[in-house]
């Protein structure tokens, strides 16, 4: 029926469907990419971007918070708390120090050479750390001054202190020996701000009086660690004193600020870095609006793209639509120019062609026979009945599975096969129209009993057929077509249910038999034709003893015996040809045999994986055959006993590994012995030679290497070396060094040890 449309109220005008529009398809087509782009569009900048701004943002604070976290640690480290350790570096009392440490001791006026040496010294403190801009020390017990690091003064009154260190003023009324001085620029010789720190150095033998060594910091050195144009810098000390305060930027002034912070664990200085919003973000939102218009650009690209793809893919489908349907042998009508108009009759086509195609008696017939079988409902049963009437005109049937080779349907289809039984017995009404290639045979020359067979395959792919016959012609009707599927198919096993009357729950009950028989194929499958009747399920054992044969089987491993275990395999699998157990039973008792095999390897830690690359539990269920698990069984047990073998060899060579270590090591004690002389004396890698050592050994290669020494270090105290001789000995760079290993070793010194005496330490 041809559909038509009005264009407009009372004109009486129509237009045909097929003439609405040129391009409908192409319109819709377009339409749906353009709302499916716009949409995806919308939804990705709506999902995807605020996701990925919230993350970035995210990503950015937590950025710049690293960053400034390591440009302060890094003030804090290698500014702050270098001048932190320079009273600990150059006024310790070591010797190296004494130059700095004299004027404490006694008066230096007048002694040009002692004057000299402080001052040099003071000057290396100065080129070691040039971000230093002076450094005053005070000398409390001699009233010696140096300031600015070469300027030496000795006064004359206590009041011509605040001369020359306006600083010490103050630090004395706070009582601390550690003190952080706000910037100023009052500091005698400097006229610049500058961060003063202070400290008091101070010993007993000194009576309460200090040197005071006062450092001080120019801050222009914090702008090269942070940007103090666009953010400001300020330093406190741990009771909330500024230090330090950089200007306020212009951004800042009236603006909302981000602060980021950090305390030093070490000198308890607190570091605070703001930076307003509007540069902070700068970056952010430059890249936001290059993101929305690059956004909006692409969809404007997408759309046109898109709209010229949609109208060159319609014309290019519509000429190839054309061609091929040309070379299908359809025409398409010249009026048809639109890719609707040829779609639309090339869909007549195929709906004709499939009307043709659903009429085909094949594919009827095997699907009657297919409902016959299963019987799924009652109404297709029947309707299966009334198909295959013609081929159930005898009183018996049997239905028969046929496991073919690989291959075998690709020389002759289920239809060909069909037509050759067909051309025998079966009505010609019924006769499938096709010719087959396939050669009519005959019974030992005799006339072969009518008999119809009815060919469907299921769903694991293999073929089913339903044979009808007179009931006294079984035996020979069983011959006669096992031979003509062996001739279409070649070699193939044969598995045929019980013998029923012709009905359709009769031919369901035969399908139920043969499905149970198929499953015998694990024990019997090397017979080609094999019958229900022949297996007697009903008279199998579902039970058995196998214990006995399994405790054989398990000795056998464990005393590596092969051919003994070979022998009770065959025992089992002969048991199960000829025992009448049920097939459940068999693998059953198989899966047992299995997890045996598993329960051995676990017991002796072998890892399954590495020595067979699967799981055994798993792969014996791929296994077909009953002869197929024999000797699939047989090569797991060669290939356990093997690494059983190889392993208790592995705990042989270990030991004897051990011996010539400890033989070795002991001989060369004395010598550099290293872990590349063992390498050599072994012919390993140093690496595979530190994992044997430590697991043959208990212990590391240099754990064992040092208590060994440590032990001859005993023996050789007792045969009165020294300690400088033993350490030689031993191959110690130093007395000292040694001393260290020793006292780590025993808690105590080489000489304490043997004082205390070698008994009560042996004993402890």
């Amino acid at each position: 029926m041809e559909k038509r449309f009005r264009t407009g109220k009372g004109t009486g005008k129509w237009f045909e469907f097929g003439k609405i529009s040129r391009f409908s398809i192409f319109s819709l087509i377009l339409g749906i990419n353009l709302f499916s782009i716009t949409a995806l569009s919308l939804f990705n900048y709506i999902v995807f971007h605020n996701n990925s701004k919230k993350t970035y943002l995210e990503s950015f604070l937590s950025y710049n918070q690293k960053i400034t976290d390591m440009a302060i640690h890094n003030i804090d480290q290698q500014i702050m708390q270098t001048i932190y350790n320079i009273p600990k570096l150059y006024f310790s009392q070591t010797r190296q120090n004494e130059s700095v440490l004299k004027p404490q001791e006694e008066m230096i006026a007048g002694k040009a050479e002692e004057t000299m040496e402080l001052v040099y010294r003071l000057q290396s403190i100065q080129t070691s750390y040039p971000f230093i801009r002076s450094m005053d020390v005070y000398y409390e017990n001699t009233g010696t001054v140096v300031t600015g690091f070469a300027n030496v003064h000795f006064l004359a009154e206590k009041e011509e202190i605040h001369k020359y260190l306006p600083w010490y003023e103050e630090f004395a009324q706070q009582d601390k020996n550690l003190y952080f001085m706000p910037e100023s620029s009052n500091t005698y010789p400097l006229q610049e701000p500058v961060l003063s720190y202070i400290s008091r150095i101070s010993q007993p033998r000194w009576q309460g009086n200090g040197i005071v060594m006062a450092v001080h910091l120019s801050t222009d050195v914090f702008s090269d660690y942070v940007d103090e144009k666009t953010g400001q810098l300020l330093v406190n000390a741990v009771d909330g004193r500024v230090l330090y305060e950089s200007p306020i930027s212009e951004e800042e002034m009236g603006n909302e600020i981000t602060i980021l912070s950090y305390t030093s664990p070490t000198t308890m200085l607190q570091y605070t870095y703001s930076m307003a919003d509007s540069v902070l973000y700068a970056d952010i939102n430059i890249k936001n609006h290059v993101f929305l218009l690059n956004f909006l650009l692409s969809i404007v690209f997408n759309i046109a793209l898109l709209m010229i793809v949609s109208y060159y893919s319609s014309y290019i489908y519509r000429e190839k639509l054309v061609d091929l349907s040309q070379e299908a042998g359809v025409t398409i009508h010249p009026d048809n120019k639109s890719f609707d108009s040829s779609l639309k009759q090339l869909q007549e086509e195929i709906l004709t062609l499939h009307d043709t195609a659903n009429s085909s008696k094949d594919l009827r017939f095997q699907s009657a026979v297919r409902a016959l079988l299963l019987n799924r409902k009652s109404e297709d049963a029947c309707q299966a009945v009334q198909v295959l009437e013609a081929y159930l005109e005898y009183d018996s049937c049997r239905v028969w599975v046929i496991q073919k080779e690989e291959g075998a349907l690709e020389r002759y289809s289920v239809e060909q096969i069909q037509t050759h039984f067909s051309q025998i017995h079966s009505p010609s009404s019924q006769i499938p129209n096709q010719s087959s290639p396939l050669q009519k045979s005959s019974f030992m020359g005799e006339t072969i009993p009518p008999y119809h067979v009815m060919l469907t395959t299921m769903e694991k792919g293999e073929l089913v057929a339903v044979v009808n016959f007179k009931e006294e012609d079984d035996e020979t009707i069983l011959q006669e077509v096992h031979a003509r599927f062996c001739s279409c198919l070649g070699n193939c096993l044969v598995t045929v249910g019980s013998l029923v009357k012709t009905e359709k729950d009769g031919i369901r009950k035969s399908y139920r038999s043969v499905c149970d028989a198929v499953k015998y194929r694990f024990i019997f499958w090397e017979q080609a034709l094999l019958r229900y009747e022949d297996i007697q399920i009903g008279k199998r054992k579902d039970s058995g003893s196998h214990l006995k044969l399994f405790e054989s089987m398990e000795k056998d491993i464990n005393s590596e015996n092969l051919l003994e275990f070979k022998l009770h395999l065959e025992m089992l699998t002969v048991s199960f040809k000829n025992g009448n157990y049920t097939i459940e039973y068999c693998h059953s008792t198989l899966r047992d045999l299995v997890t045996l095999i598993y329960q051995v390897m676990q017991h002796r830690n072998l890892d399954m994986w590495v020595m067979y690359g699967y799981d055994l539990r798993e792969y014996y269920k791929r296994i077909q055959t009953l002869d197929q698990f024999e000797e699939w069984m047989n090569d797991v047990c060669e290939i356990l006993l093997k690494n059983i073998r190889q392993k208790r060899r592995q705990v042989d060579e270990d030991g004897d590994i051990k011996t010539k270590l400890i033989q070795l090591i002991d001989e060369n004690l004395e010598n550099d012995i290293s872990l590349d002389f063992l390498c050599d004396q072994f012919s390993m890698r140093p690496d595979v030679l530190s994992r044997v050592f430590k697991q043959v050994m208990g212990e590391g290669y240099t754990e064992y290497v040092k208590k060994q020494k440590m032990e001859r270090a005993v023996q050789l105290m007792k045969e009165n070396y020294n300690v400088k001789e033993i350490a030689q000995k031993l191959g110690y760079n130093s007395s000292q060094y040694f001393i260290k290993i020793f006292k780590e070793t025993y808690g105590t010194t080489p000489y304490q040890y043997k004082k205390n005496g070698f008994a009560e330490k042996s004993e402890q």
